[in-house]
């Protein structure tokens, strides 16, 4: 009888908790991957934070529409090129290059935030949405790819 320290490679032990840990990976993903889509909630906060701090008077809700339209745009370019990319070089290192770019991106804006408006948009609306972009399709395809061996794993 092994016990849990002497798991080999091939048994069905690890293979449960191989599946265990996929699931916790894809839930990591999906968290990095939904952060440019609960933009729009913290949208105030932001204005209310670069108004206060670089003191302008033409920064206002209405105007910070902009970096959020611009990240979501962003994603729709890029989208395509992580499709593309997934063709030459394995796709779970265009997955990665996105997300550290998603984190990268929400690192730079704290930093950011307080040189203004712009570097906003730059850092904020087009680094989130390029790793967005290039790693989102791609973890819905696999999702939908492993929906036909496990359905309850994915929905359509």
């Amino acid at each position: 009888m092994a016990s849990n320290t002497d798991v080999k490679f091939g048994s069905k032990v690890w293979r449960n908790k191989r599946g265990i840990l996929a699931i916790f990976g894809v839930t990591l993903v999906q968290a990095v991957c939904g952060t440019c889509f609960s933009s729009g909630n913290m949208s105030p906060y932001v204005t209310s934070y670069v108004k206060f701090k670089t003191k302008s008077t033409w920064i206002t809700y209405t105007t910070s529409v902009w970096i959020f339209s611009c990240c979501n745009s962003s994603i729709g370019l890029f989208a395509i090129l992580g499709g593309v990319c997934a063709n030459y070089v394995p796709p779970r290192l265009v997955i990665l290059i996105g997300l550290v770019f998603q984190s990268l991106s929400i690192l730079l804006t704290g930093w950011l935030i307080d040189y203004g408006y712009v570097p906003l948009i730059f850092v904020y609306g087009l680094m989130q949405g390029f790793g967005a972009g290039i790693n989102y399709p791609l973890c819905i395809k696999f999702a939908q790819m492993v929906r036909h061996l496990h359905r309850f794993f994915a929905t359509v």
